[in-house]
């Protein structure tokens, strides 16, 4: 991917992957899916992305602040959105933006315009 709008998914549900990909295609965002932290990291290595996205817990003990976290210190200016059913970390780094699931295409859309 080039990275102009290209947004990287981090979720292991075989579910809420590809529907914030249909999400982000009606936004704009060619999408790639990765299941785990590792594989999110590996793929963070090879490829520039203008869009993170990844869900707060993660297959296998992962988490997706390591994530974001790992991808604002290879790439400053990415846009960042961690999801979850959970409450809002107090430890979110400044520049990622926090969106509770279940979320409609609008609240998603305004995350990933907050996280600008």
């Amino acid at each position: 991917m080039d990275g102009d709008n290209s947004a990287l998914i981090v979720e292991d549900s075989p579910i809420l992957g590809p529907m914030m990909a249909d999400m982000l295609e009606e936004l704009g965002h060619s999408s790639t899916i990765i299941g785990d932290e590792p594989s999110a990291i590996a793929c963070l290595e090879a490829e520039q992305f203008s869009l993170l996205v990844s869900d707060l817990t993660l297959a296998n003990g992962g988490s997706g602040l390591n994530v974001a976290r790992e991808a604002l210190r290879r790439q400053p200016s990415l846009k960042v959105v961690v999801v979850s059913g959970r409450e809002r970390p107090d430890d979110l780094p400044a520049g990622i933006s926090y969106l509770a699931k279940p979320f409609s295409l609008s609240q998603f859309n305004a995350a990933i315009a907050g996280s600008a």
